[in-house]
């Protein structure tokens, strides 16, 4: 069974190139594998030995092909590759300055490695997960019972780390550590193969537990857990001292390994999109130093469900608008739940407050709902320019774009809100085609939508466009890859995207895929499609992806700069076939 994760910086859905695959089914899953598991690989002298061997200098020579083999980015490292003196000493490498940002609001919580990561909250410490099936106790993992009582109805976070990852780990958040406590156990390895088979693993494992009591999460649970091959966990921070929020606190030599931390309850709030895909039973790609809680339990009177676009990943979200004015698309699922309504200066104000005590270093602003400016022009105005006084590090405040929204203001209106400080609309053109704009119901016209776009570059504003390959079906697949096209030119974004249609059941085009009346495209006819559209754009210096995790082919470039490459790229993936496209399974919205 393939291993997928989230990339948390593109959204992604990725497959996991597992390091030693063969060995470890063979080791976990084949009769022979698991009695040599229990007899030798599970016991301290074969890591210790193993480890041995990749303190040798002769261990070095497969550092070029490891690289390689598992695309490991080594800018970000301190040291080139012919400069390690052996495969450990590569193993536990360590990064250039400023390679992994440290998020600087006083108030997150970071990530204290790379990795893969599971959140939970309000945990019940009899019953943590370890995979779906199998569960541990945090009472069995620690062997202390008092101590695990404070953390019941707290907060788990679970960090796996890959032979092929960064394998320092740092520390959370400012406060005092104390010394570090072993507990001797086995090194059965800490992969999902692994995990499925082998019950109690984090509770059975070799460990180190560390008490850090942080200045403002109450005192954090962290423990690091050994596996198969790791035959030492290093500790190099100075025990019961100050330590600050990224300082390293310590690194694994050889093998894929855990850190595992524990909140009190009512001490945080896990960052939403963690939490989502935990409940998906997808771990989470993570770098060391990005935010994954808040501290406090959030009290924003969020109306939910809640989007923004990928690219605002790290913005801070203030609604301002509940739902979509216009709400009647017949593809779109994403405020069917909500009635559209403006909110009122008070709520937006109360808002703002609660903003400025969650994140006051915030850096990005995305205005929510689905078209925020249908607010007021004035008023609209004077909330950015409080935005800016408010929040001293600002750099830029976007929000999704309605083009009915566009043409209903003046010039002189747009004008003054780009100069309050509105940097970028994201505007949903979806298809050019005048046939499909009227079936999918989108409530305005090929030309209108060229005017609202055109209108708001004229406004000062940098434009992100989106395209949704496939929405005109097999019957106008030809007229919305050429119209779209002649839309985009005409229109001339600085950034475009494309998505590729996927139909939810409780869309009105769902109900018209049952009844046969539309027909979706194979995924060879989507990158036709594709290609046809690129083929067709004449933009000068407008960044395209198609890396959404919709999408069965992910691509990058400037239009037109990379037209050529673009278009080989397409054309290369229509040879190879179905193996060149992400597998159906693996898409999602």
């Amino acid at each position: 069974m393939a291993i997928k994760y989230i990339d948390r910086e593109t959204t992604n859905i990725e497959e996991e190139k597992v390091a030693g695959e063969r060995y470890l089914k063979w080791l976990y899953e084949h009769p022979i594998g698991m009695g040599l598991l229990e007899l030798l690989f599970k016991k301290k002298l074969f890591s210790y030995f193993y480890g041995k061997l990749q303190d040798r200098a002769i261990s070095s020579k497969k550092i070029a092909a490891f690289v390689k083999d598992y695309e490991i980015d080594m800018t970000d490292y301190k040291i080139p590759i012919e400069e390690y003196r052996s495969f450990n000493d590569f193993f536990y490498r360590e990064l250039k300055e400023g390679a992994r940002p440290i998020d600087t609001n006083a108030n997150s919580l970071i990530c204290p490695a790379d990795g893969r990561l599971l959140a939970y909250a309000n945990i019940d410490i009899d019953q943590l997960i370890q995979v779906k099936g199998s569960n541990f106790s945090l009472i069995e993992v620690i062997g202390d019972q008092k101590l695990a009582q404070d953390y019941r109805d707290g907060f788990c976070f679970v960090l796996r780390l890959c032979p092929i990852d960064y394998h320092r780990f740092h520390f959370p958040a400012n406060g005092i550590a104390e010394v570090a406590q072993e507990i001797k156990g086995d090194y059965y390895s800490v992969n999902p193969i692994a995990l499925r088979k082998k019950a109690q693993v984090y509770c059975r494992n070799k460990r180190q537990l560390t008490l850090l009591h942080s200045d403002i999460f109450d005192d954090i649970l962290l423990i690091e857990v050994g596996a198969t091959c790791v035959g030492t966990i290093v500790q190099t921070y100075a025990s019961n001292d100050k330590v600050a929020k990224g300082e390293e606190k310590g690194y694994f030599k050889y093998g894929g390994s855990t850190v595992i931390m524990f909140l009190k309850s009512g001490t945080i709030t896990v960052d939403e999109d963690l939490i989502c895909n935990t409940l998906k039973g997808m771990e989470t790609k993570v770098k060391m130093g990005m935010s994954i809680a808040q501290r406090g339990v959030c009290k924003m009177p969020y109306d939910m469900p809640l989007y923004r676009p990928p690219s605002e990943a790290e913005s801070l979200i203030l609604q301002i608008t509940h739902g979509c004015s216009h709400n009647k698309c017949t593809f779109c699922s994403m405020y069917k739940t909500k009635k559209f309504r403006l909110l009122s200066e008070h709520e937006i104000e109360e808002h703002i407050s609660w903003a400025k005590e969650y994140d006051p270093m915030a850096r990005r602003i995305f205005l929510a709902d689905g078209n925020a400016l249908a607010i007021e022009s004035k008023l609209l105005e004077g909330i950015v320019q409080k935005l800016y006084k408010d929040f001293p590090n600002l750099e830029r405040v976007t929000a999704y774009a309605g083009p009915r929204d566009i043409l209903e203001k003046t010039e002189e209106e747009l004008k003054k809100l780009q100069a309050s400080g509105i940097t970028m609309l994201y505007l949903g053109v979806e298809s050019g085609s005048e046939e499909v704009l009227k079936l999918i119901n989108k409530g305005v016209t090929a030309q209108e939508m060229i005017e609202a776009g055109q209108k708001a570059r004229k406004a000062g504003f940098a434009l992100s466009c989106t395209i949704i390959l496939g929405l005109g079906g097999r019957v106008l697949r030809q007229e919305h890859a050429q119209e779209t096209a002649r839309v985009i030119n005409g229109i001339e974004p600085e950034y475009l995207g494309a998505l590729t249609l996927m139909v939810e059941d409780i869309t009105p085009l769902a109900s018209q895929v049952r009844r046969g009346e539309f027909n979706l495209l194979e995924p060879k006819e989507i990158i036709d499609e594709l290609s046809e559209i690129i083929h067709n754009l004449d933009l000068k210096n407008c960044v395209f992806r198609s890396n959404h995790a919709s999408n069965y082919l992910a691509l990058k470039g400037i239009l037109n700069q990379d037209k050529e490459m673009l278009l080989n790229i397409l054309n290369d993936a229509k040879k190879v076939g179905d193996k060149a496209f992400r597998p159906e399974g693996w898409r999602g919205l």
